[in-house]
């Protein structure tokens, strides 16, 4: 079986490919040289290459070829047999919901893909994602994954300068927020639906921040953007726009417009506040809009993702309890301070039973250094601007929403590495802002 991921034919893919994506590389940089954020371009590059076939080599050897991940691959090869074989039924495919085993009768000359990825939607899409790219690879799982970290990387490295250009917080700073976490880089660089998250995520906050800043090139091409970005995080974990759109939306009532006339101020946030409004509305009248987490099922959720996690032997890896015992309203608010705890600094050191989670609570240690160096005192910090003030604000709140439910329904130390990637960008970010907020000179911090 190994010769699926190591024959000839993978190999010369995946050698091929790299060629052409590093001679690309090569190309970016030499005409960009010159401009200072391009001394991390190179290192993000192969940082995010290397992360992405170490990746696929944990899952191929370490795993012995389990995993969702290899699955995906499956399911790729699958639609992309159909394609050959009834191009017409693969576009079918592409744009129906599956049905829960049922898979579709034109499926039987090629095969049926992985039958519990084609029952779950969101992970089918990833397959359906996948399909498209992995025409080019020759049917090679190590090229497959080779274009999700190459298009990560890309995604990660237009967020990291979109940030360096609107936030007055130090560049070397910015590039570890946005492309240096190790966990990120390795879990949000290969065929898992975390990658496609995580760049949905950075393509949709980035092009809310252009809308609101009004600093987008073209309204249409930023809009058509936003709505491209939202409908991947729909197909893929739908919470996740909830997460993103809610602190968009306070944004809108609180910050934005402060220095209007009353009339232009007051109009604007009474917008901002029925849109949030209307929101919470469907969110809450939602059966099953928003997957797992809709609101009518968000305690059972809870409930069962814990229970299910802690009991069943089919799990394997450390497990953590947030000490709930009846799943109520009252009890779920309790633990917000240990859920966003456990999202931000756990597993600690002396909880790894593995070396990936050793690496993992290393890196972990250091986030809580960093943070707990925030409670020192600070003199004359310097004023920040509207767009640095609108960022902490959409920061702490995607933060805190996210990381709470991760924290909550996680269960297993090695699925919370996964599900919390989202959250660190974005909480480095902010914790780099308040170091870099002392009294030094305004031109010092780029």
């Amino acid at each position: 079986m190994m010769f699926e991921f190591f024959g000839i034919v993978d190999i010369v893919s995946f050698i091929g490919w790299l060629l052409i994506f590093a001679a690309g590389a090569f190309l970016v940089y030499q005409n960009n040289k010159s401009n200072p954020e391009f001394k991390y371009f190179y290192y993000h590059f192969y940082f995010k290459l290397l992360a992405g076939l170490g990746f696929a080599l944990v899952y191929i050897l370490y795993y012995e070829r389990h995993g969702d991940t290899v699955f995906y691959w499956q399911g790729a090869k699958k639609l992309n047999e159909l394609l050959y074989e009834n191009p017409s039924a693969y576009f079918q495919e592409l744009f129906s919901t599956p049905l829960r085993d049922n898979v579709p009768g034109y499926f039987h000359n090629v095969g049926s893909p992985p039958i519990w990825i084609y029952n779950e939607p969101n992970s089918w899409f990833v397959c359906k994602l996948a399909s498209f790219f992995s025409l080019f690879t020759l049917g090679s799982y190590l090229t497959l994954n080779l274009f999700f970290s190459v298009i990560s990387a890309w995604i990660s490295w237009r967020f990291f300068r979109y940030m360096n250009n609107m936030l007055e917080i130090k560049t070397r700073y910015i590039a570890i927020a946005c492309l240096f976490i190790p966990s990120v880089a390795f879990w949000c660089s290969g065929i898992i639906k975390d990658t496609v998250a995580l760049s949905s995520i950075l393509v949709l906050i980035m092009n809310l921040f252009k809308l609101i800043r009004r600093d987008y090139k073209s309204l249409f091409r930023t809009v058509l953007v936003i709505l491209i970005s939202s409908y991947f995080l729909y197909s893929i974990r739908p919470f996740l726009l909830l997460a993103c759109y809610l602190p968009i939306f306070i944004l809108v009532v609180f910050k934005l417009n402060n220095q209007k006339q009353f009339i232009i101020r007051s109009l604007t946030r009474l917008f901002g506040v029925g849109i949030s409004v209307a929101a919470l509305v469907l969110y809450f009248r939602s059966d099953s809009a928003f997957g797992e987490f809709s609101a009518n099922s968000v305690f059972e959720t809870a409930e069962i993702i814990q229970k299910d996690m802690m009991n069943n032997a089919g799990y394997t890896g450390k497990r953590y309890d947030l000490g709930i015992t009846e799943f109520t309203p009252l009890n779920l608010l309790a633990v917000i301070p240990a859920a966003l705890n456990v999202s931000l600094f756990r597993p600690y050191i002396w909880e790894a039973d593995n070396p990936f989670m050793l690496l993992n609570g290393i890196e972990n240690f250091f986030i809580l250094l960093l943070t707990l160096s925030l409670f020192r005192r600070r003199k004359n910090p310097i004023p920040l601007s509207t767009d640095l003030k609108n960022y902490i604000l959409f920061s702490l709140i995607f933060v805190f929403i996210l990381g709470y439910f991760v924290g909550l329904t996680s269960g297993l130390f090695g699925t919370l590495v996964r599900f919390k990637a989202p959250i660190m960008p974005f909480f480095l970010l902010f914790v780099f802002h308040r170091m870099t907020q002392n009294n030094l000179p305004q031109n010092t911090l780029q």
